[in-house]
């Protein structure tokens, strides 16, 4: 979907014609290699971002409504949604549990939505709700795995329906979260025009496109090789520094 400039707020006219964005989101776009093209009408001539959504795009009654926070609002409407799945199995204990939740509550950016999924974890569920209740201020669900002989990448597709995030992070409980890994992934893709479609791998930290991930049937190793074509698979170590 291609974006045009001509109505946006934040688009620097001389007269009538377009010369810069005041976001300098032209200058990022160009530099992510995204084609601006020059284009005109009876009233303007502007820019239009080639096959790109501009996230940043408000109109002229957006700016009126907001007229003395305008960046404020505009950086709480475009902040990712990204949903956070924890892995529980017999392995884990509460503590690790315990260890995961705390540090999503420290995240910089707070997760979506958290799920927890318990695939035969000896914890009573009520000793997940416990901790979880205690120690998270976050909107929570738990899911607990019925099914026989299911490993993590069955209880993934399994809850893929239930996330409503752009994004998700999928890890094991006992894992500390950075508590800047949701800021980062926020400022790759919003401010560097970045195109992050997965990171990290399944048996430790997962970070994926939740729309790419279902158009790839929930099926990982394919959407690995997809993303290697493309270019977009970025490695976890840029993402956690």
């Amino acid at each position: 979907m291609d974006t045009s400039c001509k109505d946006c707020c934040f688009a620097e006219y001389d007269k009538n014609t377009q010369i810069d964005c005041n976001l300098d989101k032209l200058s990022k776009f160009r530099k992510a290699n995204i084609e601006i093209l020059e284009a005109y009408d009876n009233e303007k001539e502007f820019f239009v971002i080639k096959s790109k959504t501009c996230v940043c795009h408000r109109t002229k009654e957006w700016a009126k409504l907001y007229s003395d926070k305008i960046l404020e609002k505009l950086k709480e409407e475009t902040k990712l949604k990204c949903d956070v799945i924890v892995y529980l199995d017999s392995k884990n204990t509460k503590y690790d549990l315990e260890k995961t939740i705390s540090s999503i509550n420290y995240s910089e950016i707070t997760a979506n939505k958290v799920i927890i999924i318990n695939n035969k974890a000896n914890i009573k569920p009520s000793e997940i709700q416990t901790i979880a209740n205690i120690n998270f201020t976050n909107k929570w669900t738990l899911e607990i795995i019925i099914e026989e002989n299911l490993d993590r990448k069955d209880c993934l597709s399994l809850i893929t329906n239930r996330l409503n995030g752009q994004y998700f992070i999928f890890i094991n409980a006992g894992i500390y979260l950075n508590h800047n890994l949701i800021s980062n992934i926020n400022f790759y893709i919003n401010d560097l025009m970045k195109i992050l479609l997965l990171s990290g791998d399944l048996n430790y930290i997962l970070i994926a496109q939740k729309v790419m991930f279902k158009l790839c049937n929930n099926n990982i190793k394919f959407m690995e090789k997809e993303c290697n074509k493309q270019s977009q698979k970025i490695p976890l170590k840029v993402l956690m520094t």
